[in-house]
């Protein structure tokens, strides 16, 4: 099995929704898990990391479409506010490790 990776954390706090850095660490009245527990930076660090192997895109800040961007910033406050989603290979990548994301999450209780 190969090792759990904030990459693949990251990943996996996506499959619900469109995620912002912010709605990765706030999860309500919920104790934090995952990424949530890992300092903001080195999930920013991971995204940008996502994004350079394309495993993840970001969406446009638009209410009526979901269109990725094909340049989006990459500066710290911009990463901040971007919405992030698996592409096609992130889905893949996530099915790849899927194991290691339920022996993770069996032993966290979740």
């Amino acid at each position: 099995m190969e090792p759990l990776t904030l990459e693949l954390l990251v990943l996996d706090s996506l499959v619900d929704d469109h995620e912002t850095v912010e709605t990765m660490h706030v999860i309500g009245e919920a104790a934090p898990s995952g990424s949530g527990l890992v300092d903001e930076a080195d999930v920013i660090a991971a995204l940008n990391d996502l994004l350079d192997r394309g495993l993840v895109q970001v969406l446009e800040e638009r209410a009526d479409a979901e269109v990725p961007l094909s340049s989006p910033s990459r500066d710290p406050a911009s990463m901040r506010r971007h919405w992030f989603t698996p592409t096609a290979q992130g889905w893949q990548a996530l099915r790849d490790g899927a194991d290691v994301l339920d022996a993770y999450w069996s032993a966290h209780g979740t």
